[in-house]
């Protein structure tokens, strides 16, 4: 397990409508971006034009960084536009989200759907571009030598077995 224990997606995300039909996903982080942490971002998406409908999901990382984008940006205008901020409704698919997609190493922009650049990069970002997160660094190392101090001190009197594989 990632230490993530109890992580429910439904519970930071919020569901924003009027949003402006230029925004990308990266102008919508931008905009969530000083409440705190942004775990995910989707924009509800014409399927034939991949046009904005107005209509995203902003997921927090932290529930009361959700609660304070709501308090904050409900009812305010941004471009001509009034947003609605509210608490999202779960649709009994919050799981499927968790896990970790695997994206290909081609300069592909999903925004505009043309190739040389990113979606952090595109030309259609309204707000400008958005620095890519920083990747997160393992340590491949420390990770063996905690798995080999479990196994020294395994005492192998259990009747269950364990493997591992390197």
């Amino acid at each position: 397990m990632s230490g993530r224990t109890g992580f429910a997606p439904i519970r930071s995300t919020v569901h924003v409508s009027m949003l402006p039909y230029a925004y990308t996903n990266n102008d919508v982080a931008k905009l969530f971006e000083p409440f705190g942490r942004i775990a995910h971002v989707t924009i509800l998406r014409d399927r034939e034009t991949r046009i904005s409908k107005g209509v995203a999901w902003v997921q927090f990382v932290e529930r009361n960084s959700a609660e304070k984008a709501i308090q904050e940006l409900n009812g305010t205008k941004v471009d001509k536009f009034t947003i609605k901020v509210e608490w999202a409704k779960d649709n009994g698919r919050g799981g499927e989200f968790i896990k970790k997609r695997k994206y290909t190493k081609t300069k592909y922009c999903f925004e505009c759907g043309q190739m040389g650049h990113t979606s952090y990069k595109c030309p259609r970002n309204v707000l400008g571009d958005r620095a890519k997160p920083k990747k997160k660094q393992r340590n491949v190392e420390e990770e063996n030598e905690n798995i080999k101090a479990w196994l020294a001190n395994d005492d192998d009197d259990d009747l269950g077995g364990t493997a591992f594989i390197f």
